[in-house]
């Protein structure tokens, strides 16, 4: 295997297995001393008292935490992985070298310290993991720190919870108030709405930055989008819940994009009737979701409350202006 294909590659992989990748690396590079002494440390206890090892290596993670949050490097962090794999060798050897010394409680440790490298982070107080992930990430080419970026996120998400907030009591008394079947509908409501605004975001990405660059917004924001609701919308629901919202979300995002798409105008012009209209589906489809198919009322109340929100529409595009100059 060459030095380039130990390299992590991006574009070779996933989202989420990039956002994975990163996250794995923002931990080791948090202790990035500790984690590297993985497969050195225990040879040294050939050589050296092991209390002063463990101080050196403390000290050297102190000392990189003043770095941690300055910089990474994707190669080094890459490259780092191979090398701390050397430690399925030369721990059973300094192990096996210490029990022949019959020094048992040394081969012992020498066993365990990659195990126990990570409580260095103590010395530290703790690792700040989702500021190092994003840095990776932005190395990845995610642009994660964008501030632009992260305030088109909040609009996406403050506008989809506002207008999902009007149609909760619908299904609290279609349900039952409280009821897991009324919180799971209402549930569904909100991220109707998500993919409703994130549609209109890509629409206007598409007109103003292009095809190439709109994909690539959409690569960026979407993880970020699911990761974020299901916390904040659901934090209090059971894991397999939030497990299930969240595997089946770009499914969701996916199907939306290409029913939205079919529809050339946001609302009626004036005197003209809205079906036919983005706004008209979205409410057939909260309507659907709220446990009120085909209500013309409930789509009515949709469309009103859309309209409500046209300048947070119109926010929203000048912001892809903005993130456009960034990709």
């Amino acid at each position: 295997m060459t030095i380039k294909k130990m390299i992590w590659d991006p574009s070779e992989h996933s989202n989420e297995e990039n956002l994975r990748w990163a996250w794995l690396r923002a931990v080791e590079w948090g202790i990035w001393p500790a984690f590297l002494s993985g497969p050195i440390v225990p040879l040294l206890f050939l050589f050296f008292e092991w209390w002063k090892i463990v101080i050196v290596v403390a000290i050297l993670t102190i000392a990189w935490s003043f770095i941690r949050y300055r910089y990474v490097n994707v190669t080094i962090a890459s490259l780092g992985v191979y090398f701390v794999n050397l430690k399925w060798v030369t721990c059973p050897v300094a192990a096996i070298y210490l029990i022949v010394q019959h020094n048992y409680i040394l081969a012992i440790l020498a066993v365990v310290w990659p195990a126990i490298t990570g409580f260095f982070s103590l010395f530290v107080g703790g690792i700040k993991i989702e500021v190092i992930q994003n840095k990776f990430m932005n190395k990845l080419g995610y642009l994660m720190n964008s501030p632009n970026i992260t305030a088109l996120i909040v609009a996406i998400l403050d506008v989809s919870y506002k207008c999902g907030q009007k149609f909760k009591n619908l299904s609290d008394e279609k349900f039952g108030k409280g009821s897991d079947k009324a919180k799971f509908h209402y549930i569904q409501v909100q991220y109707e709405f998500l993919f409703f605004f994130t549609h209109l975001a890509m629409r206007s990405a598409f007109h103003v930055l292009g095809n190439e660059k709109r994909n690539k917004l959409q690569e960026i924001i979407g993880p970020i989008l699911s990761d974020a609701t299901t916390e904040a919308w659901m934090k209090d629901w059971p894991e397999d819940l939030k497990r299930k919202i969240r595997d089946e979300f770009f499914e969701n995002l996916n199907r939306s994009e290409l029913e939205y798409a079919r529809y050339k105008g946001l609302s009626p012009a004036p005197g003209e009737s809205p079906k036919g209209t983005l706004l008209w589906e979205l409410g057939k489809n909260i309507a659907l979701l709220s446990g009120y198919e085909n209500n013309p009322i409930v789509i009515m109340q949709c469309i009103e409350t859309v309209n409500k929100h046209l300048k947070n529409i119109k926010e929203i595009e000048q912001m892809i202006v903005l993130v456009g100059k960034e990709l």
